[in-house]
């Protein structure tokens, strides 16, 4: 199983046992047990819009249920290499009308080019998850800023994207997320504590 940590705490850390004390989880995400001893560790390359940069995965070993974990980090989903800002980026410009295959060649390196079937693809995936959060991105926005500016007349966004988008603009100062997918990524594995983290007015959706 993957748990979720911050990008700042994997990229390029100095040693391997400063990745272990900082990304040791609090309890065994399989049986709940509160011992778990380091296992192995590897590492992966992600991109982001300017970089590829390499991340430490820890991983750990439940001395109950003898079961493991990795903790990862919520840039990048498990077994992808684009960041959530790539993949931002490409829907945004397919939402200007250009063609999958424009739009995929406008991703620069060191990322791009991609294909025009993954603009396809992640197109149809971040449709899907706008529409499924929708709900619960409202919810956390107004527990973390209550007064909100809703434009009008010809300012109004024309699509689901484009009122999110404005709005995660509106709040991003006060969240830790880098841009509207990396927010989605985190409602959608932080459901069951968002109450509770939003309340803090933190928005640390971890």
């Amino acid at each position: 199983m993957f748990r979720i940590k911050e990008f700042t705490e994997f990229v390029q850390p100095q040693t391997e046992d400063w990745v272990y004390k900082n990304n040791s989880p609090a309890e065994c995400p399989w049986c709940g047990h509160q011992v778990l001893h380091r296992h192995a560790s590897y590492a992966r390359f992600a991109y982001t819009k300017t970089e590829r940069v390499q991340v430490v995965v820890p991983r750990f070993i439940c001395t109950s249920c003898k079961r493991t974990t990795s903790r990862i980090p919520d840039f990048v989903g498990p077994f992808q290499t684009m960041s959530w800002t790539i993949h931002e980026q490409v829907y945004a410009t397919s939402e200007t009308g250009l063609s999958a295959e424009e739009t995929a060649r406008l991703v620069s390196p060191p990322a791009g080019p991609i294909s025009a079937r993954t603009v396809h693809r992640w197109k149809r995936k971040w449709t899907d998850i706008l529409v499924m959060t929708q709900t619960l991105f409202w919810f956390a926005v107004f527990l973390v800023q209550a007064n909100l500016y809703l434009p009008i007349g010809s300012d109004r966004p024309q699509s689901l994207y484009g009122w999110m988008s404005r709005i995660w603009k509106s709040i991003q100062s006060n969240t830790s997320t880098t841009c509207l997918f990396h927010f989605l990524h985190r409602l959608q594995h932080s459901s069951a504590s968002i109450i509770k983290s939003c309340t803090s007015h933190t928005t640390c959706l971890s």
